[in-house]
């Protein structure tokens, strides 16, 4: 019982701090109102297109819409990684307003219904990268794990009354004027969501050019850009499962939302009405599952609740089909709503904490290629196999899938998680204490305390010769070393301080020879998992250049002449 409390309160904590957070605030009424735009419109768009051309003219404007929108996914990531996430977000909002203005437009003056259409794949392609942007942006407004899955909770609660506000208050509007109008309307929610966004203020500001004297790769190309997320999905296994779990689960939605139409009419006898009543089950179970995930705040492991989510999403399909009793399904449905906002908060959270930040929108750009793809399959293959096998058994292939690929795959990431997202304390109290290291997001430097490299040096012990090649940067955990220029003692380092940062960061040779004063305990980095941490985030790297200049300006001082060889 003391547990169950102690785990309450640090929920309710984090929940309050993530409320307090002006910037997590705004962000997430912005997420709710991008998200009441977008269904708003998307109802609107539909009852147009089914009174100008009937039924098969809503399936073409959701093909049309989809099929773009997934195909540029990752260009978008790569757009949201490149220009500042918030500037994304706005344009993202703000385009996406003009172009509904601009369908409405073309309803009113009564144009060919083939532009709304087209206007359609156009608007929701400008309205993806809202959402890649938005998921690299979170990270860099929290600065603890367990905020972050309390923030990723409360934007999923935001998107999911959002999913229900937009179609409720669309259809009520409906009810007393005209789809083109309802159209203008939605672009209040969405322009306010643009305007909430802006109001955003970052720890830091992300900056378009990068930080003048620090060392950096050339600029790739924007066809190599284009790859990274997929690249670095294929590096990383935690990654590709989480990916491959994640299209499971979404090809078992697309096909739901297609087999749903047949249980309410065929299987259960409730009429048109109920496919109504069963797609709100989905929504209810999805808003209580918010609730439960709220349950975890603190938890590190997030595959557990990931891979339970996942399995959630297929089992109550397969029971779905062996039931003739209505409450059964409102449950079975309602079991899988819940099973896919658990997914989505601790998958959106691992992936956060996983992929590396700058890269992170273009793996969210790839995730959401795959949501989007593997949605489009699943509703193609519902028809074909219904043409073939009973609703029932259409019901028990689809949601059986999805457990067998947990089973596979599952164990292996709860195995993986588990041995890389507990880095010990002390690592992450270093790191946190560190100037350097200190304005990092906390998923930044909870990955850095796993990446940290102990090192045991005795009295004596040389750790860097000067004019030697920079390969490793060190953080002092205990003990003292002395810094040495041209053979004249110019400082001693302690607990806490940088070691080699000036090689590393300046792309030249050693600057100086560091031997241990005394017994001495050290954490190494790569270069490339140094570089990689301190040049992707603005306060960072202004603070490393802070570091860089004092410190050579206190060796030369010191030795009456320049440091940084010529070479």
């Amino acid at each position: 019982m003391t547990s169950l409390l102690s785990r309450l309160n640090e929920t309710a904590f984090a929940f309050r701090a993530v409320f307090a957070n002006a910037n997590l605030r705004r962000l997430a009424l912005a997420a709710f109102g991008s998200t009441i735009g977008i269904w708003g419109y998307l109802l609107a768009v539909s009852v147009y297109a089914f009174e100008s051309n009937g039924a098969k003219a809503v399936a073409l404007v959701w093909v049309i819409r989809t099929i773009p929108a997934a195909l540029a996914s990752p260009l978008l990531g790569v757009i949201a990684d490149r220009y500042p996430r918030k500037r994304v977000m706005i344009a993202s909002d703000v385009g996406r307003a003009g172009l509904i203005a601009a369908a409405a437009g073309l309803i009113w003056a009564g144009a060919d219904p083939i532009g709304p259409y087209v206007l359609a794949g156009v608007i929701t392609t400008v309205g993806m990268a809202f959402f890649p942007a938005r998921a690299a942006l979170l990270p860099t407004l929290t600065a603890t794990p367990t905020e972050l899955t309390t923030a990723n909770v409360t934007m999923n609660s935001a998107d999911s009354i959002g999913f229900f506000v937009g179609p409720a208050l669309g259809a009520a509007l409906l009810a007393v004027t005209t789809p083109q109008t309802v159209l203008v309307l939605m672009t209040i929610p969405t322009l306010w969501s643009a305007w909430l966004v802006s109001r955003i203020r970052p720890p830091e500001e992300e900056a378009e050019t990068p930080v003048p004297g620090l060392a950096g790769e050339a600029p790739e190309g924007f066809g190599t850009q284009l790859l990274v997320g997929f690249k670095t999905i294929g590096a990383d296994q935690r990654l590709l499962i989480i990916v491959v779990l994640f299209a499971a689960t979404q090809a078992a939605l697309g096909a739901t939302e297609v087999l749903v139409v047949s249980v309410a009419i065929d299987l259960l006898g409730l009429g048109t009405s109920g496919v109504g009543y069963l797609n709100a089950a989905i929504g209810v179970g999805a808003l209580l599952g918010a609730a439960v995930a709220a349950g975890f705040v603190g938890i590190r492991r997030l595959s557990v609740p990931f891979v339970c989510g996942a399995f959630l999403i297929g089992a109550p399909l397969a029971l779905l089909g062996a039931t003739s009793s209505t409450a059964l399904a409102v449950l079975c449905l309602g079991l899988v709503g819940a099973g896919n906002t658990l997914l989505d908060v601790s998958g959106d959270t691992l992936l956060q904490r996983v992929a590396p930040q700058a890269v992170l929108a273009r793996v969210w750009g790839v995730l959401q290629l795959t949501f989007l793809a593997a949605f489009a399959i699943g509703s193609a293959l519902a028809p074909a196999l219904l043409a073939g096998l009973s609703i029932q058994g259409t019901l028990a292939v689809v949601g059986l899938s999805v457990p067998v690929i947990v089973i596979l795959l599952g164990p292996r990431l709860i195995q993986i998680d588990a041995a890389a997202t507990a880095p010990a304390a002390d690592r992450l109290e270093l790191l946190r204490r560190s100037t350097i290291f200190a304005p990092l997001p906390g998923t930044t430097i909870e990955r850095l305390a796993t990446q940290l490299m102990p090192l045991s040096v005795p009295a004596g012990h040389v750790l860097i010769r000067e004019g030697d090649v920079g390969d490793r940067f060190y953080l002092i955990a205990e003990g003292r070393m002395d810094v040495s220029v041209q053979g004249v003692a110019v400082a001693t380092l302690g607990t806490g301080d940088p070691v080699g940062e000036i090689a590393l960061l300046r792309d030249v040779p050693r600057t100086a020879t560091v031997t241990s004063a005394s017994d001495a305990e050290l954490y190494a980095l790569t270069r490339e998992d140094f570089l990689e941490a301190v040049t992707s985030h603005v306060a960072s790297r202004q603070t490393a250049e802070a570091t860089i200049t004092s410190r050579l300006a206190g060796l030369e001082g010191a030795i009456g002449g320049v440091v940084i060889p010529r070479v």
